[in-house]
């Protein structure tokens, strides 16, 4: 890559995060951390699954947040019981659907922050 004149990729730490991006394409994935920190995840024309269930946040705050974009596309997550669900998304002849059901561990549960956007799409989430 040097040779080409572009830079060298940079080795970063995607154990704890999810970034994916799916075009014309699908991904699906499982992640399993005992320290997730929210991520992006961008589909265009393609899909994404990625399964937290075997995840945990333990971040100061409880919280994580992830950022979810789909375009003529689909996006399903699915989150541990434990997990409480914020979406913030917004959708244009689209849906993002909060299909888990609520945790039962009180207000000091892990909170999964989905923000973004679906525009012809749907986003799932659910346990």
């Amino acid at each position: 890559r040097q040779s080409l004149g572009l830079p060298a990729p940079v080795a970063h730490d995607t154990s704890n995060v999810v970034n994916d991006v799916a075009v014309f394409a699908g991904i699906k994935r499982k992640l399993e951390t005992g320290n997730f920190q929210g991520g992006t995840i961008l589909t265009v024309f393609g899909g994404v699954e990625i399964d937290l269930r075997r995840s945990q946040i333990t971040t100061p705050e409880r919280t994580a947040t992830l950022d979810i974009k789909a375009i003529f596309a689909g996006a399903k997550l699915r989150v541990p019981e434990t997990w409480k669900v914020n979406i913030i998304g917004a959708s244009i002849l689209g849906a993002y659907e909060d299909k888990t059901i609520p945790p039962n561990t009180g207000p000091n549960s892990p909170t999964l922050v989905i923000t973004g956007q679906s525009i012809f799409a749907s986003v799932e989430i659910e346990n």
